[in-house]
């Protein structure tokens, strides 16, 4: 560390910013932090899009015998819907 006394105003600030810059480049915890955000995010494909195939099965199926013959299908879109992180 250096003596401070002696820098103008700017100087004291650009120290200051490649402080934050250096604790956050070196923080063990930021990695973890940057993963916790990624998990939490929300899917990047509407729920429309996701899953066409296991959708297509569920869709022929409930057309052709209805819902309440369809339950394997539908529980295998629900299963793939949450893998890609839809909450249904």
């Amino acid at each position: 560390e250096r003596d401070n006394s002696s820098l103008s105003k700017a100087e004291k600030e650009s120290e200051r910013h490649e402080k934050r810059k250096q604790k956050e480049i070196f923080s063990p915890a930021m990695p973890e932090a940057k993963v916790m955000q990624k998990t939490q995010t929300k899917p990047k494909l509407k729920i429309c899009c996701a899953c066409p195939d296991t959708r297509k099965v569920r869709d022929k199926c409930t057309l052709m015998k209805g819902p309440e013959n369809c339950e394997r299908e539908i529980e295998a879109h629900k299963v793939c819907l949450r893998k890609l992180g839809f909450k249904v």
